[in-house]
């Protein structure tokens, strides 16, 4: 009796295809699959809809990835997918890559794989799913840009100029290119300012 209570219990918890569905179009998640024998590929609606294409605008083949995908990324994926390979069955890859979206913009997509086996440890299906990152890139460029701005002008000043943290650790040095000790204080970084200064 106890067994049929679980079971009923877990059968309610269930989420069914059309939830976990909606749940991933919601998070903005992408599911593709690739079946390695039969070299097919299949991308669910929610890849379409982030790549700005109506759902199965187009062909669901490798084909179409390699066309969309930044030819600036390719070797990197290559060289990740092979370093994914030789580390055996329990591996994940994790990559991130440009994608052309249909506006003809570039879409940055975080992607998450696996391969999974036969019983002869024959690759049968690679599992990934994909995340729209552009958003996160955005703000990482942005914020690089306004630390080479306070670089630039930090290296302006004929002064040195330390950010210390509330335990006294020095986060960023910055001295003019010009000072005779430019290098020694440059190294000053991470290092506690008492221990720097001390007699």
């Amino acid at each position: 009796m106890n067994n049929i209570l679980t079971r009923r219990n877990k059968a309610k918890l269930a989420f069914d295809e059309t939830k976990v569905t909606k749940a991933l179009e919601f998070a903005g998640i992408a599911m593709w699959e690739y079946h390695c024998q039969t070299k097919e590929c299949v991308f669910n609606e929610n890849w379409y809809t982030i790549m700005g294409y109506e759902p199965f605008e187009l062909p669901m083949t490798l084909e179409t990835f390699f066309n969309l995908l930044h030819p600036e990324d390719l070797p990197l994926l290559q060289e990740a997918i092979t370093s994914f390979q030789a580390k055996g069955i329990t591996a994940i890859l994790d990559t991130q890559y440009r994608m052309k979206n249909k506006d003809g913009s570039w879409t940055w997509l975080r992607n998450r794989s696996s391969l999974e086996f036969d019983k002869d440890q024959k690759p049968l299906t690679w599992l990934g799913s994909v995340f729209d990152v552009s958003a996160i890139k955005e703000s990482e460029n942005k914020a690089l840009q306004h630390i080479d701005h306070l670089h630039a002008i930090v290296n302006s000043l004929s002064d040195i100029v330390f950010e210390i943290d509330q335990t006294y650790t020095l986060l960023n040095v910055w001295a003019p290119l010009s000072h005779p000790q430019h290098e020694l204080i440059k190294s000053f970084q991470g290092q506690k300012i008492y221990d720097v200064y001390s007699e």
